[in-house]
């Protein structure tokens, strides 16, 4: 599900993201960044493979795949602050 009003209630207003293709640093820049994926793909489904927690750190292998057959192998390392709002997101293609 593309739901960008509830990613917005998840992300720290400082939140910076990085992966392979963007780099932004904001609430309003990840979100636009986010808003692009979601306009660039009829379909995006994300099974997860893997999970790790760890105080405010969790790390996930996940399968995305694009419009059913675009399929990408990436591991996030996602950091949340003391709200338990993200406040880092990196990705990483397998």
């Amino acid at each position: 599900m593309k739901n960008i009003e509830q990613l917005e209630k998840m992300f720290a207003d400082e939140i910076v993201l990085s992966d392979p293709n963007i780099y932004c640093i904001g609430k309003k820049e990840v979100l636009n960044a986010t808003q692009n994926i979601f306009n660039s793909a009829k379909n995006i489904h994300i099974k997860v493979k893997e999970l790790y927690a760890e105080d405010r750190t969790v790390i996930a292998e996940l399968e995305i795949l694009i419009d059913v057959n675009d399929l990408i192998k990436i591991v996030d390392i996602l950091k949340f602050d003391e709200h338990n709002k993200i406040k880092s997101i990196k990705a990483y293609k397998m």
